[in-house]
């Protein structure tokens, strides 16, 4: 992605520094396998069946860490660039403070549904302070990633694509991201190809001060080409919400939304008051 760094954007990676330095001496899991095995045993070590650490694994020793402490999910995948996860069944729903980071395997690492989009949800975290970064997902039926907690951070991840950004795979009828708390991040992110939202608060008076900044919304990730949501591009139902610096375009399925400048309710202000929406750009790419 090329978007312009902006004081927003320092602030919040400045904030991410001091929460990914304060997770020095939490529990460590390397993500080894493409496999989607559950864990042998619940015992500090996440070891599937065959030694290896999956995905589904590690969350499920996490959620029996203690709920004082941060842990950290990394990768390790020998895969190329296009390391991919698929998921036959849901996820644990993610119940501690975690910092999940796909750029540790040299690029991006894609968990992805079924074909036919059953499984309701990619990443469902019920607590607050997770940090979730260089993922692509796609395929599932609610949504991609479900925050039900405050004070999570997504960046740099491509929710409704494939791994390269540039083909919708969204399924995601009700949004790409689901935020029900407050004080949550969306920044950098592609949200793109979604059957309902890109983004969207679930509550209405609930939310007080999300932010979403510097995303590519109805856009694949090169920032020129339509790859549009089917509904909004962000929709918000609580308060003083932060939305700035965003691209948003597209219409699903029509190749000249961008020339024409059109796009699907690119942000939806259902309810509440005291948001602040500017300099974003609606219905063209990026140039």
């Amino acid at each position: 992605m090329k978007l312009k760094s902006t004081v927003v954007f320092v602030c919040m990676f400045s904030i991410l520094a001091i929460i990914l330095s304060s997770t020095a001496n939490a529990a460590h899991f390397v993500i080894d396998s493409i496999e989607d095995n559950s864990d042998t045993s619940i015992d500090g070590i996440c070891n599937d069946e065959f030694g290896n650490c999956t995905l589904r694994a590690a969350i499920e020793e996490i959620n029996e860490i203690s709920a004082s402490e941060v842990s950290d999910i990394v990768f390790a995948l020998e895969l190329g660039n296009t390391p991919s996860i698929h998921v036959l069944s849901a996820l644990p729903t993610i119940t501690r403070t975690v910092t999940i980071n796909g750029g540790t395997s040299g690029g991006r690492v894609e968990i992805a549904g079924t074909d036919d989009g059953l499984i309701e949800y990619g990443l469902r975290f019920s607590n607050g302070n997770s940090i979730v970064s260089g993922l692509a997902i796609n395929r599932f039926k609610e949504a991609g990633i479900s925050f039900e907690g405050d004070g999570n951070i997504l960046y740099e991840t491509y929710v409704g694509t494939d791994i390269t950004g540039t083909v919708a795979l969204g399924t995601h009828e009700n949004a790409g991201v689901l935020l029900y708390g407050s004080h949550n991040i969306i920044t950098r992110c592609v949200l793109s190809g979604n059957l309902g939202a890109g983004a969207r608060e679930v509550l209405y008076g609930v939310s007080i001060n999300n932010t979403f900044s510097e995303n590519y919304v109805g856009l694949d990730a090169s920032g020129e080409f339509s790859l549009g949501n089917e509904y909004e591009g962000i929709e918000v139902k609580g308060y003083q919400s932060l939305i700035t610096r965003n691209y948003f375009a597209g219409i699903d399925g029509d190749e000249d939304a961008l020339e024409n400048g059109e796009v699907a309710l690119a942000v939806d202000l259902k309810m509440g008051g005291g948001h602040t929406v500017s300099d974003n750009i609606i219905g063209t790419d990026i140039t």
